[in-house]
């Protein structure tokens, strides 16, 4: 969804409902685990679709090595899925940003994000 805000406003929005539903994909993987039923959490990092395009989104600011292809994520989320994990990160580059953004002063975190989605939208 697109909330029609300043960038920053409309980012931390959009982070917010994101931590909301990978916790809530994370607490019914719980749940649901002696079950049928098979819950997964799939961050899949910048991903070649239509989506930021249909969105406006300029994107030449961010590198080539940070996108992924449809293919690496579905593959990554599908063997995750079915080894049982409750979260599935396609990507080296976003497995290292979790890892930095987990254990990183939050301050550092928050300046750093800041810059990047000023550069990727320049």
């Amino acid at each position: 969804f697109f909330f029609q805000a300043e960038d920053g406003i409309r980012d931390d929005l959009v982070t917010g409902v994101q931590t909301l539903l990978f916790r809530s994909s994370e607490s019914l993987h719980t749940e649901l685990k002696n079950t049928k039923v098979k819950i997964i959490a799939v961050c899949p990092g910048f991903t070649h679709t239509e989506f930021h395009q249909r969105g406006k989104m300029k994107m030449t600011g961010l590198p080539k090595f940070m996108w992924l292809t449809t293919k690496q994520v579905v593959e990554k989320s599908w063997a995750d899925l079915n080894s049982g994990k409750a979260i599935s990160v396609a990507g080296w580059q976003y497995k290292l940003l979790s890892f930095i953004a987990r254990y990183a002063p939050r301050s550092i975190v928050r300046n750093v994000g800041m810059n990047v989605r000023r550069k990727q939208r320049s």
